[in-house]
């Protein structure tokens, strides 16, 4: 499959898009989040709620977390996640660092599906695409541009 999808220029064109479009979803939603007030208590509240269920070991171990560690440190939190979010979507329209801003960004939606039950899924769907978008060749992006320089700053 990796060789079909090597070979097909038309697959690196869905894949750009695909990447623009979900790194203007994250621009929208980071500020949107900065420059209003956000606020993640309740999202954390409702993630302690469900997670004291006592369904599976994992769940009370990420509920103690988020009760000593996230909870405390709200104000953190508040501060750096919109600006995550919006330095994710930046760094998607670029093509930079790709698959580890897409992981970054699943991952995130994923802790919203799992504990809050709200995350688009389409976004989910597309960031798990968007991990193999550094094997397509022919995609628009700095990362290869990006590469190029370390290699040739390693190189001396």
């Amino acid at each position: 499959m990796a060789k079909f999808l090597w070979k097909k220029a038309y697959f690196s064109y869905i894949l750009t898009f695909l990447r623009l479009y979900l790194g203007l979803q994250w621009i929208q939603v980071g500020w949107r989040n900065i420059a209003g007030d956000f606020d993640i208590t309740d999202f954390l509240v409702s993630a302690v709620k469900r997670t004291s269920d006592g369904h599976s070991s994992l769940q009370v171990i990420w509920g103690d977390l988020l009760q000593s560690f996230a909870i405390p440190h709200i104000d953190l939190f508040n501060l750096v996640l919109p600006w995550v979010e919006f330095f994710i979507g930046i760094g998607l329209i670029l093509g930079c660092l790709t698959s580890i801003l897409a992981f970054i960004g699943l991952i995130m939606n994923l802790m919203h599906m799992l504990f809050a039950g709200s995350a688009p899924f389409q976004m989910v769907l597309i960031e798990i695409i968007l991990l193999i978008a550094p094997y397509v060749r022919k995609q628009a992006c700095l990362i290869k541009g990006t590469v190029k320089f370390i290699r040739q700053t390693d190189k001396g």
